[in-house]
């Protein structure tokens, strides 16, 4: 899950954060908005990226009111996934499952767990931390895959941090060669020692996250789950198609399936509202047709 659903609902746009950040003197935000957001902010913080997320730790917090998106995050919480992924920074899907959690997340620190892999919750780079949440009765495990906002050493932006990402991204999935396939053969249940065995073994459904060309860790990883040799799942991509030929054609050579749903033009925050009731739609019954 992306920041899609955020701007759709609650208009928390990118652009928001971005001019909360932006202290380089040679730009303006006008100059940039057209470049990749994770290099956006390179850029408008002038290569100081981690003093601006320390800084501006509040711009990172997400949606100030969660009224608006809460109905859309109920229904995705009622979904009995294994596991949540999200590329945001900031606890919208925490909060509607438990109100007592505030827009800052201090209180993430009472339902952050962590696997068997490590000794103790990361601060940064979290392959292996997550929060747990209850909802009806599911236990959920959210990842903050590109960090959190309450652990600002946490949060990837910029080349450097998205290089050393994808540099744990592969030490961690090489380190035991083949691990999951030989467990298969073995007739063993497949290890979750991160949130990237769940990624590589599980079906993934991918939404209000756009998949820029610019995420370059996740397409590694959409890369490397295709050729993982274990029986795994699959990737579906879901985003209306207005002209983004270039994208499905490289997200299908990595075997990603995308759908469309029927939204074939560019539509404002109406528009991705129907396409995105439609979506988890589909993807709920999907879920559980494979229950």
């Amino acid at each position: 899950m992306g920041n899609g659903l955020n701007r759709a609902y609650a208009g928390n746009k990118w652009s928001g954060l971005i001019k909360e950040i932006l202290q380089n003197p040679k730009v303006t935000f006008d100059t940039i908005k057209d470049m990749p957001f994770p290099l956006q902010a390179v850029i408008a913080s002038d290569d100081h990226v981690d003093r601006a997320i320390e800084d501006h730790k509040e711009a990172f917090c997400g949606v100030g009111d969660t009224e608006s998106i809460k109905p859309f995050l109920e229904r995705i919480l009622s979904i009995p996934f294994d596991h949540i992924l999200t590329t945001n920074y900031s606890y919208e899907l925490e909060r509607v499952a438990d109100p007592r959690i505030s827009r800052s997340g201090e209180e993430c620190a009472k339902i952050m767990a962590h696997t068997e892999k490590v000794d103790r919750a990361e601060s940064k780079y979290l392959l292996h931390t997550y929060n747990t949440v209850e909802f009806n009765g599911h236990i959920h495990k959210i990842w903050h895959i590109h960090g959190e906002a309450r652990k600002a050493q946490s949060i990837i932006l910029g080349h450097y941090y998205y290089g050393k990402l994808l540099g744990k991204y592969q030490k961690e999935l090489e380190e035991s060669e083949n691990k999951q396939y030989k467990r298969q053969r073995e007739g063993k249940p497949i290890l979750q020692d991160s949130w990237l065995d769940a990624f590589i073994m599980g079906d993934v459904y991918v939404l209000g996250f756009g998949f820029d060309f610019s995420e370059m860790d996740l397409w590694w990883l959409l890369n490397r789950k295709k050729r993982e040799k274990a029986e795994h799942g699959r990737v579906f991509f879901y985003e209306p198609s207005y002209g983004n030929e270039l994208k499905e054609s490289l997200l299908e050579v990595y075997d990603v399936k995308v759908i469309d749903l029927d939204f074939r033009e560019e539509m404002n925050d109406a528009g991705y509202q129907s396409f995105y009731d439609a979506a988890i739609d589909h993807i709920g019954r999907t879920v559980m047709m494979n229950q």
